[in-house]
Order: C-alpha cells, then sequence, then structure tokens
C-alpha cells in the first residue's frame, strides 16, 4: 500500500490567567484559552482519497481531529493551617485542613457530521452517510466535571500522617469518548446512527454481527472516590 502524506498544521489563539490569594487560607486560579488546530489533512489516508478521486481536492485548511476550540478551569485551594482552626474553634480537628476544588470545561471532540441519503430498500433505516466535503466540520458535546480533593493532618506516634479523600467527576457527567456522528453526542437508545453501525431499532440479522453502540466506554469514567493515608517519616 502506498501513503501520500502532505500533512502539516498550525494552531493559533488566545489564553488568559488570572490568580488571586487571600492570607494563607486560598489560593485560586481561572484560566481560559480559545485556539483553532487547522492543516492540510490529519491523515495520510486523506492524501490517498484525494489521489484517487474519492475525495475532492482542497486548497483550504480543514479542522484537525485533535481540535478542541474552548477550554476553561477553575482551580481553588482552601487551607486551614495548624493552629489556626476553621471559625476559631476545633483545634486537632478542624486545623491542618486543605480542600482543592477544580471545574474543567472544554469543547467536544470533532468529527465528521453525517447527512441523510435515503432510506434502504430492505427494512427502512435512515441511511446516514459521512459528509466528506466536511471532514471534522462539527464539535461533538462538551466536557465538563469538577474533581474535589480533602486531606487532613495529624500527628500519631511522632509521624505526620494524612488522610485523604478523593471524588473525581464529582457531578457525576456524562461525557462523550465516542461520537455517535449523527447526533454529535454519545449513543443513546433510539439515535439514528451511521449505516456501519448495528443499531439496536436495526439489528443485523447475518453475520458478522457487531455489537450494540451501548458500551460503556463511549462516556469517560463517571463519579469515583479514592480514600487515601499517607505518613511522612
Amino acid at each position: 500500500m502506498t501513503y501520500i502524506n502532505q500533512d502539516y498544521a498550525h494552531s493559533r489563539g488566545i489564553e488568559v490567567e488570572y490568580r488571586k490569594r487571600i492570607g494563607n487560607w486560598f489560593r485560586g486560579t481561572a484560566s481560559g484559552s480559545y485556539s483553532i488546530v487547522t492543516g492540510k489533512s490529519s491523515t495520510p489516508e486523506q492524501g490517498l482519497l484525494v489521489a484517487r478521486g474519492i475525495l475532492d481536492e482542497t486548497i483550504k485548511e480543514l479542522y484537525m481531529p485533535w481540535d478542541r476550540p474552548f477550554q476553561f478551569n477553575l482551580i481553588g485551594t482552601f487551607t486551614a493551617v495548624r493552629g489556626k482552626p476553621l471559625f476559631g474553634v476545633g483545634e486537632g480537628y478542624l486545623d491542618d485542613i486543605t480542600l482543592y476544588l477544580r471545574a474543567f470545561f472544554e469543547s467536544g471532540k470533532r468529527y465528521t457530521p453525517y447527512i441523510l441519503q435515503g432510506y434502504l430498500a430492505s427494512n427502512g433505516r435512515p441511511d446516514w452517510e459521512p459528509d466528506n466535503s466536511n471532514p471534522y466540520g462539527s464539535v461533538g458535546e462538551d466536557w465538563f466535571w469538577i474533581d474535589m480533593n480533602l486531606e487532613k493532618g495529624f500527628n500519631i506516634g511522632g509521624l505526620e500522617w494524612t488522610l485523604s479523600f478523593q471524588i473525581k467527576n464529582l457531578l457525576n457527567n456524562k461525557n462523550a469518548a465516542i461520537i455517535d456522528p449523527v447526533t454529535g453526542r454519545a449513543y443513546q437508545y433510539g439515535d439514528p446512527t451511521p449505516r456501519s453501525w448495528n443499531d439496536p431499532l436495526y439489528p443485523q440479522l447475518q453475520a458478522p454481527i457487531s455489537p450494540y453502540p451501548d458500551d460503556p466506554s463511549r462516556y469517560l469514567a463517571p463519579r469515583h472516590m479514592i480514600v487515601g493515608l499517607g505518613v511522612r517519616f
């Protein structure tokens, strides 16, 4: 097989960051960016398809699959230092505590949109095919999650101990890792699907039979919790 590779890409955009500190009890950072990544082609196969006449050649730059236009971060650290408990009470219990919070937002994954070509005569299934004139021209469902980490320090036996409790994806958001290119989000039962997918509404009846597109891996990790105990000698 011969590959015709004319790959190149470049990114441009703007990034802003703001940091704030209040005494010994708070440190925070807010940052955001907007960028666009375009190029000649994202894979060597794309140049080959142009050479074969399957795709139209264009002098325009195309969006790259890793282009994620918007990204925002909010990070806050709240600290009750040892000997200075929260609200001035509870020394030994409400001091030496650190709370980390992070909120993250990012534009969804890029994908090539699909357009309706008609309906299959065999079962009436809608025939969705990729719009090859607009590769990676659409952005999928946005990503958003919040992480939290709470740490408490204490001394036992002359050693410094740290008890931590961490929650990833606090709100249990469902962030799409595998995009249904017809809808721009992770597949949900009843959604239209590309012809190559095994749609439960129009199941494949002859081998090879593909699994249904409801694999849990179509989403990023759900909410999960981690408890840890550390010691410093």
